[in-house]
């Protein structure tokens, strides 16, 4: 369903396997592919009213396999790519760190700590999100998300 006329819709999308390629890690430019469909997917959807939020995993910062800064880059050229395509992405909220390596926090998804910063800051209500994830999440990752306001479907 569209939004109604003054209402908006936020999509929070992941990164890997959702919008690029999902390879092991993958920061390096050279890597980046974005996936079949996608773009025609999002156009379809920002023409009805939806917009975006990129909310990723990037455990290898905490591994030391690439820096904060590479991610980001990664993700600048993404955006870049996407705006040419006429897709505009919101922003992009990143988590670098993993248990094994940095120990627990908020942000890694599951939690939600990044999803609310992003309706914090577009000053969204809770009601009517959706978070496009890979395929093949576990029931116990869908409750999850239930319990932060983002049913698990499109």
């Amino acid at each position: 369903m569209a939004p109604g006329k003054n209402e908006t819709r936020w999509v929070f999308l992941d990164r890997d396997g959702v919008l690029v390629g999902d390879r092991m890690h993958v920061y390096r430019i050279g890597d980046l592919k974005i996936l079949p469909n996608v773009a025609e997917g999002l156009k379809k959807m920002q023409s009805l009213g939806f917009k975006f939020i990129v909310v990723t995993n990037q455990a290898g910062v905490a591994r030391g396999l690439f820096t904060i800064h590479d991610a980001k880059q990664f993700n600048d050229v993404l955006l870049s790519r996407l705006e040419r395509k006429g897709i505009h992405i919101e922003k992009v909220y990143l988590c670098p760190h993993h248990p094994d390596f940095t120990g627990a926090c908020g942000c890694r998804k599951p939690k939600n700590r990044l999803s609310r910063r992003g309706r914090a800051r577009f000053q969204d209500k809770p009601q009517g999100k959706y978070f496009r994830r890979r395929q093949g999440l576990g029931h116990r990752v869908r409750e999850k998300l239930r319990r932060c306001y983002l049913p698990d479907h499109l």
